[in-house]
């Protein structure tokens, strides 16, 4: 019987259009490739599209760079100091008295 079933699954393929459309789905991603690979413009686009990217990181980057003041220390000296308002050692802050100062620097109650 499984024989049988097997044996079934070509027709009825070929009578829903699935076999054609296999074929059409087969040639066009063939297609697709080829011109990815061999095309000059192709390959300007993934240039054009990694100089973006380099430049997107890039931008990122000398803008931490530039001012380390209000990326990197404030949230820290806030924290800090929000935790020693309350009572707790400096060392000993924990992610939600971290969470909840930058909520209420933020004006978040």
């Amino acid at each position: 019987m499984r024989a049988a079933a097997w044996s079934l699954l070509p027709a009825a393929a070929a009578f829903t259009g699935l076999l054609r459309l296999t074929g059409q789905i087969a040639e066009d991603v063939s297609r697709w490739l080829t011109r990815l690979v061999f095309s000059p413009v192709v390959w300007l686009g993934f240039g054009i599209a990694g100089f973006a990217l380099v430049l997107f990181v890039l931008s990122g980057w000398l803008g931490r760079k530039s001012n380390p003041e209000s990326v990197a220390g404030s949230p820290k000296k806030s924290v800090t100091t929000g935790a020693a308002a309350t009572g707790s050692k400096a060392g000993s802050t924990s992610d939600l008295d971290e969470i909840e100062e930058i909520l209420r620097k933020h004006g978040i109650q």
